[in-house]
């Protein structure tokens, strides 16, 4: 990063509420770049599916994207232009569509936690308003408290994150 760049972090930690009869999904590690030897993902038709049956959930639904979305490690070209790039990648872009169609949705929050793959989003505020914009994400951080609250009016409490600090 040149002297020049200021860093723009996303939150470290973030706390969210899902109502009772919420829906919680947590997807992560797609390694999805822009093509060549690291562009192995298969299940995007599966994964898409899966998105846009959340949108028929009668109740509130959460998706965490629990980092590794974007693997721009492995996607060639100068550091400002990887995230983009990525972006267009065959599987980002109906994964994309999908999760818009999702976020479009009252009552639906697509949650980023930024992963070691990614973790050019943890500073970069431009690569993280390219990802909000294609991804339908309204949040990121590093790591999420989701607190879950039961039918009894309890709760319980949720950790959310990419889980690379724990390798």
């Amino acid at each position: 990063m040149s002297p020049s760049v200021v860093p723009d972090p996303c939150p470290l930690d973030l706390e969210l509420r899902l109502e009772p009869g919420g829906r919680f999904v947590y997807v992560s590690d797609l390694h999805l770049t822009d093509t060549g030897p690291g562009d192995d993902f298969e299940a995007t038709a599966e994964l898409c599916e899966l998105v846009d049956s959340l949108r028929g959930h009668p109740g509130q639904v959460l998706l965490a994207l629990g980092g590794d979305i974007l693997d721009l490690l492995q996607v060639a070209g100068a550091p400002d232009e990887r995230v983009a790039r990525a972006l267009d990648g065959p599987a980002a872009v109906p994964l994309g569509a999908a999760l818009r169609r999702l976020a479009a949705r009252p009552g639906a929050t697509v949650l980023y936690l930024v992963g070691n793959h990614d973790s050019t989003l943890a500073w970069d505020g431009t690569a993280r308003k390219l990802v909000a914009d294609r991804f339908g994400v309204s949040e990121f951080a590093l790591h999420a408290r989701v607190r879950v609250q039961r039918p009894d009016g309890g709760e319980v409490v949720v950790v959310a994150e990419h889980g690379d600090a724990l390798d």
